[in-house]
């Protein structure tokens, strides 16, 4: 079996596990072997199973199974997919703590193999940055956060209310906070 036959046999197999990935895929940079040798023409040539595959290099194996199913030799090999998409970009320079509204979003084609973490989904809000990001760079999942509906040192009212008393006290917040989440406050009183 030549190179360009194990390269066809290689795309057929990974090709259906690349559907459920959303971007525009493409193998490239096949490391394979020149030639496998068969013993006989019964001899079945595939890939060991694959469960999920994702953008970048690739590695696998090519097994040559006997009639019986028993496997017969095991060759490795890998190539690169690469995963085209639009993610969101910055169209302005982005700092710490800057409020994200649309007009800083924007829409870039970028490699899913070469992005260091998830892309921003955009969803929910309103957003803030938690670090900053350059122009036309990838906005990352890691790098917003909600806006808080309370902020570090501000004061606030502690209220503990049973049927039968009701306690208010000042305090200080410690950390940002949305609503529904614990934060650590400290007692004025």
């Amino acid at each position: 079996m030549h190179e360009p036959a194990i390269q066809a046999l290689v795309v057929k197999e990974l090709t259906p596990l690349v559907a459920g990935i959303e971007a525009d895929t493409q193998f490239t940079d096949f490391r394979l072997p020149s030639y496998i040798f068969l013993k006989h023409p019964g001899q079945i040539v595939g890939l060991e199973p694959q469960k999920k595959i994702a953008p970048g290099r690739l590695n696998f194996r090519i097994i040559v199974k006997e009639v019986d199913g028993s496997v017969a030799q095991r060759i490795a090999g890998s190539l690169f997919m690469d995963a085209w998409k639009e993610v969101p970009s910055a169209t302005v320079a982005l700092n710490k703590g800057d409020v994200l509204e649309a007009a800083h979003v924007g829409r870039a084609k970028m490699n899913l193999a070469h992005l260091r973490g998830t892309p921003w989904d955009g969803r929910g809000g309103p957003w803030r940055m938690v670090r900053g990001v350059g122009v036309q760079q990838v906005i990352y999942q890691n790098d917003v956060a909600h806006i808080p509906t309370m902020s570090k040192c501000s004061i606030i009212s502690l209220m503990n209310k049973t049927k039968t008393v009701r306690l208010q006290v000042q305090a200080e917040a410690l950390a940002d906070g949305v609503v529904g989440e614990n934060i650590k406050v400290k007692n004025l009183q």
